[in-house]
């Protein structure tokens, strides 16, 4: 049997996703969690809200179970360097 796999995005880069995916990869999980977004934001998001987070590119070639504080990511570039709390339409696919 193999381990379900959910894809979560990060959301609009200035609000709270980045940091809600972070607390929520620290949880145990009967799936694999995977984000969709920009890794690098949500590696400082994580250690900007204290938490340690390993987010490694995922690599659906490989089985994968989820381990708490690891987040393989389907990295996403962001057009701009977000602002909290001002959402950027350049920011938007």
């Amino acid at each position: 049997m193999t381990t379900p796999r959910l894809l979560v995005t990060a959301g609009e880069p200035a609000g709270i996703g980045p940091e809600l995916l972070a607390a929520v990869a620290a949880d145990a999980w009967p799936a694999l969690l995977v984000a969709v977004g920009d890794a690098r934001l949500i590696a400082a998001r994580a250690q900007l809200t204290g938490r340690a987070l390993a987010a490694p590119a995922y690599d659906p070639a490989v089985h994968h179970v989820h381990m708490p504080g690891v987040l393989p990511v389907i990295d996403v570039a962001l057009a701009a360097e977000p602002v909290p709390g001002t959402p950027d339409p350049r920011n938007a696919d």
